[in-house]
């Protein structure tokens, strides 16, 4: 495999820009104008969602780990970006990804499991069976090419807390912003590097001043409405390869925020790193519990009004920043790929942009102050960030208009009446 990102067949193949996958996307509903015609789907910000929804009730039955289960979404979106999803059994298609990713995360499930857990979850849904598994496993394979190493912005984003001083807290919400993004299209837009800096300044920038201090229990409320667990702050290891960002475990702990949640924070699970499972094993991480999103945020009150108002917030920081690198922000050398050591060996000690450190009293002024001057020294691409930040803050909008009962129905009508399920 790829140990360094920059030699992998993601960045070489399966990265686009937004008009190589519009039009991509394009073509396949071009070679298949009759079957979109009388089969009406929503649109594919909802449809993403759905399916999200639906691997991750499917990894929680099987207690999968986070890095495999964000494999298994990127797989899926591959697969669809070659294969019009009208020609396929969708449930299929998500069983199959899933159980592929733990084979290619070291994390193998036994078939037999597989289909069982997706016959429970999708009764309806009679193909599901070990030999049609089987055959969707090796059609999956070469519409993929073989290219099955994902590098998740996982490991950067624990690379950078340190050099940050992020909070537990902190990398709590950085790592639930990362969580959400595999529901957008930009894992085949955009680098991990790039993915995880924005969920930091997201966490730094975005996040509104909340009275009181930090959160005591280190909770706070995802877009499927439960309890996120705190980073319990065990130093898992960064192996050698991609694979062993699936070893950081996730927080399950802790009872419920004393404090609302930061509006921005809209984790599709409790998921977070450093902790173990319930029977002691360290370093091998469960899923969260996932329900149904009702409001946007997984509390009241949190609006399309108020994602319009984040999105300002968002363009005046942004501002500030590219101002900041106008005005003289010059890379340090060898520091360019700081940010980006995450995709490379592990041995490797990544140079820091500055030598001043974080601010230590925590202050938010000064906070941000000093990740301006970071972003603006570190080399980073400033509009690939502005950009990812401004596309979660749109699906976020999205999401408020999103259905799941409609979109279900509508998905099982092409399955039902293709006969797709038999």
């Amino acid at each position: 495999m790829a140990a360094s990102y920059w030699d992998s067949t993601q960045r070489r193949f399966w990265e686009f820009s937004k008009e190589q996958l519009a039009a991509l996307r394009q073509r396949k509903l071009d070679e298949e104008r009759s079957l979109v015609q009388m089969y009406p789907l929503p649109e594919w910000r909802h449809l993403s969602l759905y399916f999200s929804q639906q691997l991750n009730r499917l990894a929680k039955r099987m207690q999968v780990r986070q890095q495999a289960l964000a494999t298994a979404q990127i797989y899926l979106k591959r697969f669809f970006c070659k294969v019009e999803i009208r020609r396929t059994n969708p449930y299929l298609v998500m069983a199959t990804a899933l159980y592929l990713a733990c084979k290619t995360e070291e994390c193998p499930q036994h078939i037999r499991q597989v289909v069982q857990e997706a016959k429970v979850l999708w009764p309806d849904t009679h193909c599901l069976e070990i030999s049609r598994l089987g055959e969707t496993e090796f059609w999956m394979i070469s519409e993929l090419s073989s290219q099955l190493i994902i590098h998740a912005p996982y490991r950067t984003l624990q690379m950078l807390q340190a050099e940050l001083n992020l909070t537990p807290d902190e990398l709590t919400q950085a790592w639930s912003v990362v969580n959400d993004h595999y529901m957008t299209d930009l894992p085949l837009l955009y680098p991990p590097h790039v993915i995880a800096v924005t969920s930091i300044v997201w966490v730094l920038v975005l996040q509104p001043a909340m009275p009181g201090g930090t959160n005591s229990s280190g909770g706070g409320i995802g877009l499927m409405g439960q309890t996120m667990g705190t980073p319990a702050g065990g130093g898992n290891s960064v192996g050698n390869n991609s694979n062993s960002q699936g070893a950081m475990g996730m927080g399950m702990g802790g009872g419920p925020s004393s404090l609302p949640p930061p509006p921005m924070l809209l984790s599709l699970s409790s998921l977070g790193p450093g902790s173990s499972t319930p029977g002691g094993t360290p370093g091998t991480p469960i899923m969260g519990g996932i329900g149904t999103p009702t409001t946007l945020g997984g509390f009241p009150g949190f609006s399309a009004r108020s994602a319009m108002a984040l999105h300002a917030q968002a363009q005046a920081a942004q501002s500030n920043q590219m101002q900041h690198m106008s005005q003289g922000g010059q890379a340090a050398p060898g520091t360019y790929n700081n940010a980006q050591g995450s995709n490379t060996n592990a041995g490797g000690h990544s140079g820091t942009p500055t030598e001043e450190a974080p601010p230590a009293d925590n202050s938010r002024t000064a906070t941000m102050q000093w990740l301006i001057r970071w972003l603006a020294e570190s080399g980073l691409d400033m509009e690939a960030t502005i950009d990812c930040t401004q596309e979660m803050i749109s699906f976020y909008m999205a999401s408020e208009e999103y259905n799941e009962k409609l979109t279900r129905e509508q998905i099982n009508r092409f399955v039902k009446a293709r006969g797709l399920d038999r």
